[in-house]
């Protein structure tokens, strides 16, 4: 990964910032998380010619997963797994990847539920004996876990992405706030090396409270932007027995009113500086206090 590639420049705003986005990563937890909180904004990266990649990092068949009756877990999994190409295929992203890290839980192949004790490694034996896992193991400890830190940062390496789009830190859904983590936590460990990357987060998701989300960047969206998003939504008939495309509609149009333009999707860029000195860089940003959101308007591109 070059550093001189990246956009993340000290001082840049984050309108001088989106101008020299080049090459974008979409991490997120679950099959739909990519498209609900970002899809009119991937859209529109697409459609002005930047490469966006398309990541769901965690492996869950059924999580948020209301449709009756379920399917067994080895079928659902690869049912969410082609909901999830055909959406990314319509939003237009470059490559897709499943890293495939186990949610907060894991699932027998009649799609029960189950919560090891970790009491013993008997009784552990004997409660994941019957469980259905693919991938990695769980994206709780992915940070630590050498086979799952290696693997995401295999694709942010071959990706060179100048920013990652990607949950919320503080959205109540595990495997939701475990993906940002880790994102945040691999990013870090890039910028120490000399790379020059950035990480935007989405709002919460999971019904999550928006009292902490607070975005400082609206990125304006045309109306093929936000049919693009409705589309990719619809793509997940395997979780949701309704339709979102008015959801869809109506959220991107109250991001819209708020920034003064027809529709949008909001961000907060997390790239703060750490609390780390007595009194440096990150104290003068607590000083100076909330900034006026930036809004990336139609227009704008590299």
């Amino acid at each position: 990964m070059k550093s001189g590639m990246m956009g993340n420049k000290k001082g840049a705003s984050p309108f001088e910032r989106w101008q020299r986005f080049e090459r974008v990563m979409a991490m997120f937890a679950h099959c739909d998380d990519v498209e609900l909180r970002m899809g009119g904004t991937f859209a529109r990266l697409v459609r002005e010619g930047r490469r966006v990649a398309y990541v769901v990092a965690v492996e869950n068949a059924f999580v948020g997963g209301h449709v009756k009756p379920r399917p067994p877990t080895r079928e659902a999994l690869n049912i969410r797994r082609a909901e999830a190409v055909r959406a990314a295929g319509i939003l237009g992203a470059a490559r897709h990847e499943f890293p495939a890290l186990k949610s907060y839980y894991f699932s027998r192949e009649d799609g029960t539920g189950v919560y090891p004790t970790f009491s013993d490694p008997q009784t552990v034996a004997a409660e994941l004996s019957d469980v259905v896992y693919h991938g990695l193991p769980p994206v709780l400890n992915a940070y630590t876990i050498p086979a799952a830190r290696d693997r995401l940062l295999e694709i942010i390496r071959s990706e060179q992405p100048q920013v990652i789009f990607t949950h919320a830190p503080d959205d109540r859904h595990q495997d939701h706030y475990c993906v940002a983590r880790v994102v945040s936590l691999l990013v870090d460990d890039l910028k120490s090396n000399g790379v020059d990357i950035e990480v935007w987060h989405s709002e919460p998701g999971a019904g999550g409270a928006m009292v902490e989300f607070r975005p400082t960047v609206y990125v304006e969206l045309t109306e093929d932007d936000v049919r693009r998003k409705q589309e990719a939504c619809a793509c997940f008939p395997s979780q949701f027995d309704n339709d979102r495309r008015a959801y869809v509609l109506a959220r991107c149009q109250a991001y819209g009113r708020i920034a003064g333009v027809p529709y949008a999707e909001a961000f907060c860029p997390g790239t703060w500086p750490r609390l780390a000195d007595a009194d440096g860089e990150a104290m003068a940003c607590l000083a100076a206090g909330p900034q006026p959101p930036t809004v990336i308007r139609l227009g704008v591109s590299t």
